[in-house]
């Protein structure tokens, strides 16, 4: 069964973090890294649909190996997203 995870519990490079958040660089690594879950959690918020979401989450976060398998909609089962590893 695969790992369900939330933004704040996936691991966060400083390095990371700088190449996406060039203007954290000052902050220490907790408060970079809170800041930088609330602006990817920002711009999951302002996408206009599920598939939307899913494609931001495969482009963004598969390069750094994290392989998104489903995405659950608010009050249905989770669906396979298509090309991030899941069978969709």
């Amino acid at each position: 069964m695969p790992t369900v995870s939330t933004l704040d519990n996936l691991k966060f490079s400083r390095e990371g973090m700088l190449e996406e958040f060039p203007d954290l660089v000052d902050m220490t690594f907790t408060v970079m890294k809170k800041e930088a879950i609330r602006r990817v959690k920002a711009k999951i918020a302002g996408l206009a649909t599920d598939e939307d979401v899913a494609t931001f989450i495969v482009e963004d976060f598969k390069p750094h190996n994290y392989s998104p398998v489903s995405l659950e909609r608010k009050g249905w089962r989770s669906q396979p997203i298509k090309g991030a590893g899941g069978k969709g």
